[in-house]
């Protein structure tokens, strides 16, 4: 028995296990036992002998089959040659099946009697068995079958009448039935994608907001450390003030992880810019600013935190690779477009060293996710004369 599964390969159900599905079906069968019954007490015995041995042959096809059918219920859907292969082996259980139904109402019929009830378990296979198209036209061949066989028995209008219409309805029930049944399980294999996109997108969230946050704040930290250090025999006041800031920083950027992984951290560009200026001084770099307001004045609430993140993977690649003497970080608006850039005039230590890290770094990637989702972008490249300059862009949009 196979359960249901979905990407993920946990169990899935739509409803219930495919025996209970099953059951479903089986449910129905003691619905022959007043025909055979009526047909026992008219027919003689070879013919009754016969049509109690078309019945089993019946009931065990319908079984059988049925079983298989709600066992596949709670697989994933086979491939298109998979699917050809299995309407071929079901179209013939469902020839099978009309065989021994039309052949024991000929027996029924030479006594007068309607037996119509194989017809009615042949018609709620195939609306079971089958996609929508073709389990209409099975029920089509076995509502013609219906007719047909009635006419050649002479059935009374009435009873075929009501052949018809019994077939007719379980036919269009089952059909329904497994539809709604394949429904429910694709709604439910979309429900547990869902959640793991939304499980994939969050941890990309943190792993991206640490990233960003960590690497600045463990730069600072770094640069307060080693100064502290040799502070410590020439000026240990200093080296105090120094250690002091950097439990300071530690304390600070304990919490900013915390509520970087709890989701609720806004950075903005005023704050990114204060700890710019801390962190390029604790490094000995120069900073320069030009900061325009109206640059961000039409931008909404995750575009002017998408700039502060700019602002910071900026300083911290400064900081950490450039080898730099002083640094530009400048917001503008440009061709309807707000722009920052951070610029250095440093070297990077061995060649491409700098832009390699960029480039390739998940910090860069990480920006660029979140500037292409608000319809901007985000560019890397070295200067000619000498340095490395970070620029995003947004659009800037008159509605905000």
């Amino acid at each position: 028995m196979s359960a249901m599964g979905d990407s993920t390969g946990r169990p899935l159900r739509i409803t219930a296990s495919p025996w209970l599905l099953w059951l479903v079906w089986v449910v129905w069968l003691p619905f022959l036992v007043p025909g055979i019954t009526q047909l026992a007490r008219r027919l003689p015995a070879r013919p009754l002998a016969m049509t109690l041995v078309l019945a089993a042959l019946l009931v065990a096809a319908y079984a059988v089959s049925a079983f298989r059918v709600a066992r596949s219920l709670g697989e994933p859907e086979p491939p298109t040659h998979a699917w050809r292969r299995r309407d071929l082996a079901r179209s013939g259980v469902v020839l099978a099946m009309l065989v021994l139904a039309v052949a024991m109402q000929l027996l029924a019929g030479a006594v007068g009697v309607g037996f119509f009830s194989p017809f009615v378990y042949t018609a709620a296979y195939a609306g079971t068995a089958f996609r929508t198209p073709r389990a209409v036209v099975t029920a089509l061949v076995v509502l013609a079958s219906v007719l047909a066989t009635g006419a050649l028995a002479h059935v009374p209008v009435p009873d075929l009448l009501e052949a018809l219409f019994v077939t007719a309805v379980v036919g269009f029930m089952t059909t329904s039935w497994t539809r709604g049944l394949l429904a429910g399980r694709k709604l439910h294999a979309a429900q547990h994608e869902i959640a793991r996109l939304a499980a994939a997108d969050e941890r990309l969230r943190i792993a991206r907001d640490l990233h960003d946050l960590l690497g600045q704040k463990l730069s600072l930290i770094a640069l307060k450390s080693e100064l502290a250090r040799h502070l410590v025999g020439s000026d240990p006041a200093r080296a105090e003030r120094e250690i002091a800031e950097v439990e300071s920083s530690v304390r600070s950027t304990l919490q900013e992880v915390r509520e970087a992984v709890a989701g609720f951290r806004k950075p903005t560009l005023a704050r990114e810019l204060r700890a710019a200026k801390e962190v390029l001084s604790a490094a000995g770099i120069r900073l320069q600013e030009h900061h325009d307001d109206a640059a961000a004045a039409g931008l909404g609430g995750q575009e002017r935190e998408a700039l502060a993140w700019a602002v910071r993977e900026g300083v911290t690649n400064v900081v950490r690779h450039s080898r730099a003497k002083s640094c530009v970080i400048e917001l503008r608006a440009d061709a309807g477009e707000a722009v920052v850039e951070v610029r250095d005039d440093g070297s990077g230590g061995r060649p491409g060293r700098l832009e390699d890290a960029m480039v390739a770094g998940s910090g860069l990637d990480g920006l660029r996710e979140r500037f292409h989702a608000l319809g901007g972008a985000v560019r890397a490249a070295r200067l000619d004369e000498g340095g490395f300059v970070l620029k995003a862009t947004l659009p800037i949009r008159g509605d905000r």
